[in-house]
């Protein structure tokens, strides 16, 4: 099965999506087939791809529905491995319609990758009111399986008639239990201090992980820090993303002026486009998300993974992924008071804080796994007769 993969959406520093997809290359490579990979912004990370298959940039296709150089890399790419299917991740109309248009004459297997909310389940504009019955009509004639990283984002497209439901497959991410194995904790401390620009010594840090886009409720992580920090003044809030570009500028600025606004500058850090993540995480007592909605919640497994106890909205998918009181706490969204509540208790009571975190990685290694992920992803590539 030899595959391209094509990703409308590349972060600013490698995740669990580039690992993900390394060592799935991989197994496809040891299995006797070939890959290549469609981006459509170039990054430094990306050269740890082309030991696996050649990397093609079409620059200035993000968030475009139509891109001419979206159809030549993909025509180039098929040819050059000879593709018996094409993976689009991160939905982009302009790769979708660059694999219908080429389809037809190359003759290749067609799956859609849902890793977020689509645009058309939460706007009502007239434009995404139509969007669904397209998808509808492209999963009837031309998209082979949708793949929905939850139970939500699957009973969405369904709901809001995006694909019929027999297409649909759920396979949730998985992440690499390795990358956060052996950490030293005097190493993760000092990169902390480097990023953030200041001594953390024996305080508690309480971290976010999350970009500045819509989705994400960063007020309520700070509105909840003021409160934590007006009854404990020994903790460091970590907040810690990239901005987006399609989502415009500013919001991070938003953030900045806020945490100014309210003179928590010494205790709440903003740091931009960081490479260390998993590193981070490592140094974390507590690992917190918050949104507004959310198709599944990738950074709460990294959490887990790395043994932390997590708190996060209930909204969309994180419940699959949350165990509430047992790996860590769930909060109804907006609900800043309670959030710092559950951040103060857990700060308190050091013993349930461990045994969440042990739990948390525990449960996480087994659901969460990548060696999990790569094995469905092959199963279901297995599963098309070319």
């Amino acid at each position: 099965m030899n595959v391209v993969f094509a990703a409308d959406y590349v972060a600013q520093s490698p995740g669990a999506f580039i690992t993900s997809l390394k060592y799935l290359a991989e197994r496809l490579i040891n299995n006797g087939n070939r890959v290549a990979f469609l981006f459509s912004e170039d990054r430094d990370y990306l050269n740890e791809l082309k030991q696996f298959g050649t990397v093609f940039i079409c620059r200035k296709t993000t968030n475009r529905k139509f891109s001419i150089e979206s159809i030549f890399n993909l025509m180039r790419a098929c040819k050059k491995i000879d593709a018996d299917l094409v993976h689009i991740q991160f939905i982009g109309l302009a790769y979708l319609f660059a694999a219908i248009t080429l389809k037809i004459f190359l003759r290749y297997k067609l799956i859609v990758h849902w890793r977020c909310i689509p645009e058309g389940a939460i706007k009502d504009d007239l434009y995404h009111k139509f969007t669904p019955l397209l998808y509808k009509i492209f999963s009837y004639i031309f998209i082979d399986t949708h793949i929905a990283i939850s139970k939500t984002i699957k009973e969405i497209l369904i709901k809001r008639n995006f694909s019929p439901s027999k297409k649909i497959h759920i396979i949730y991410n998985g992440i690499d239990a390795n990358e956060f194995l052996n950490s030293d904790h005097k190493e993760t401390q000092t990169l902390i201090e480097q990023l953030a620009g200041r001594k953390i010594f024996s305080k508690s840090i309480v971290g976010m992980i999350a970009d500045y886009s819509v989705e994400k409720d960063h007020e309520m992580f700070i509105k909840a820090a003021e409160l934590v920090l007006k009854k404990n003044n020994n903790v460091i809030f970590l907040l810690i993303g990239s901005e987006r570009k399609y989502f415009g500028t500013g919001m991070k600025g938003r953030f900045a002026k806020m945490i100014e606004t309210l003179n928590l500058q010494k205790s709440v850090v903003l740091i931009d486009n960081c490479p260390y993540a998993t590193r981070i995480i490592s140094g974390f007592d507590i690992g917190v998300l918050c949104s507004h909605y959310e198709g599944f919640g990738n950074v709460l497994i990294e959490y887990m993974m790395a043994g932390k106890p997590v708190i996060a909205t209930d909204v969309g998918g994180i419940a699959e992924i949350i165990q509430d009181g047992i790996t860590g706490y769930l909060v109804p969204p907006k609900e800043y008071v309670e959030l710092a509540d559950k951040i103060l208790f857990l700060l308190k009571n050091s013993e349930l804080k461990t045994r969440m975190g042990a739990n948390a990685r525990r449960i996480a290694k087994d659901r969460f796994s990548l060696s999990s992920w790569v094995n469905n992803m092959c199963a279901l590539y297995n599963s098309f007769s070319i």
